[in-house]
C-alpha cells in the first residue's frame, strides 16, 4: 500500500471523523517521540564528555608533555565523534524517506546497516587514539610493549564485539520489520 492508498482509506474509512490531513501530520510532527528523547539525552550527554575531555585533556593529561601527533590525533578523534553524534541524531529524527511504508523501511534498513559500520569504525578509533595519546611520551620496555599491546588489542576487540552485538539485534529488528512487510 502506498501513500496515496492510505489517504484514499483514511479518508473514506471514517466519516465521522473530521481531522484532515493536515491535522494528522501537524498530531505526528508535534512533540518529539519518547525514544527520540533518550537518544537525544544519550548524544548530549556523550557529547558534553567528549567535550569535558577535550577541554581538559591538556592539563589534567599533561598534554603539553606530549607529542604533538598525539594531542592532534585526540583532537581529530573527539571532532570525529561529535560529528558522528550530530548526524546520529539526524538520521533518526527523520526515518520516513519513502513513498511507502515498504520501501521507507528499507531505505532506513540500508541507512542503519551504514551507520552500524561507521559507528563502531569511529568509537574504535577514538578508542585507539585516546591510548595512543595515553602511552606516548611513555619509556617502553619489551614487556610493557607486549603487555600493553596486548591490553589494547584485547580491549578492542572486546569493544568491537559488543558493539557488533548491539547493532545486530538493532538491524535484526529492522530486518523482521522489512520481511514482514514484504508478505
Amino acid at each position: 500500500m502506498d501513500l496515496d492508498e492510505l489517504k484514499s482509506h483514511y479518508r473514506d474509512g471514517n466519516e465521522n471523523n473530521q481531522k484532515s490531513f493536515e491535522k494528522l501530520r501537524n498530531m505526528m510532527t508535534k512533540g518529539t517521540p519518547p525514544v527520540l528523547k533518550a537518544v537525544k539525552r544519550q548524544l548530549i550527554f556523550e557529547s558534553a564528555v567528549w567535550v569535558a575531555i577535550l577541554a581538559t585533556f591538556h592539563n589534567i593529561f599533561d598534554g603539553n608533555l606530549k607529542p604533538a601527533y598525539a594531542n592532534a590525533l585526540v583532537i581529530v578523534a573527539v571532532v570525529t565523534l561529535l560529528i558522528h553524534n550530530l548526524l546520529e541524531y539526524r538520521s533518526i529524527q527523520f526515518p520516513v524517506s519513502g513513498n511507502n511504508l515498504k520501501e521507507s523501511v528499507s531505505k532506513y534498513l540500508k541507512k542503519v546497516k551504514a551507520y552500524a559500520f561507521s559507528s563502531i569504525s569511529t568509537r574504535v578509533f577514538a578508542y585507539v587514539s585516546v591510548m595512543v595519546f595515553l602511552f606516548s611520551g611513555t619509556s617502553v620496555t619489551p614487556q610493557k610493549l607486549y603487555l600493553g599491546g596486548s591490553a589494547l588489542v584485547l580491549t578492542c576487540f572486546i569493544q568491537v564485539f559488543l558493539l557488533r552485538k548491539v547493532w545486530h539485534r538493532k538491524i535484526s529488528k529492522l530486518e523482521d520489520i522489512a520481511d514482514g512487510l514484504k508478505e
